[in-house]
């Protein structure tokens, strides 16, 4: 999906321009979901207001976050990278690696923006399961001295060490990352346990 990305614009002669970029996503998404509505009605027998209903669930919550990211992608992806870096073209391998990491960050950015959501519209048990996800997350980080393992393999095919460079990102949003997304699961566990605390009071 990333390699798609970032190939089409160029195959297409985009101009690759925050506002192109977006629309691309939001394009791709609107294609998609076409597809999808298709098959759920065609040969899952679903209506579309069934189809509707299950985005409510902690799986179908899960299959918005990825959305989100599948239409963030080709903005990501082909967001000017830092400079005064290694000026050599990317190996196949970088690229890989570079691209697996923005989809894992996308997922795990995903799961923690959903957090509260899940816990406004009361589905605590997905609430939960996407918490676990991005503490054993953060175990692994704090195991490898908050350095992501893909950082290590990405500095195997390059002398850069620009901030975003084993990751397509902004090179600001690379620096402050791991701040942000911090600050942003700590503010989400607490509204969730205040949205528990709610709820168990509201049922004594």
């Amino acid at each position: 999906m990333v390699l798609a990305a970032r190939r089409l614009p160029k195959a297409f002669d985009l101009r690759p321009t925050f506002a192109s970029l977006a629309a691309m996503g939001v394009g791709a998404l609107v294609l998609q979901q076409f597809a999808d509505l298709a098959v759920g009605t065609f040969l899952r027998g679903m209506t579309p207001a069934q189809q509707f209903a299950h985005l409510t669930t902690p799986a179908g919550l899960i299959y918005v976050a990825l959305l989100i990211a599948f239409v963030a992608i080709p903005a990501l992806a082909n967001w000017p990278q830092g400079q005064g870096g290694d000026p050599r073209p990317l190996s196949a391998s970088l690229r890989a690696i570079k691209a697996i990491h923005t989809l894992i960050w996308a997922f795990f950015g995903s799961c923690i923006v959903a957090i509260p959501i899940l816990a406004w519209l009361g589905r605590f048990g997905g609430m939960i399961v996407l918490a676990v996800l991005v503490s054993i997350e953060i175990v692994v980080l704090i195991m490898t001295q908050w350095r992501c393992p893909l950082t290590n393999m990405a500095a195997n095919y390059t002398d850069d060490r620009s901030d975003n460079f084993d990751i397509y990102l902004p090179v600001w949003l690379a620096r402050h990352n791991k701040s942000i997304f911090g600050w942003l699961f700590a503010a989400g566990l607490a509204f969730a346990l205040a949205a528990w605390l709610k709820l168990i009071s509201h049922g004594t």
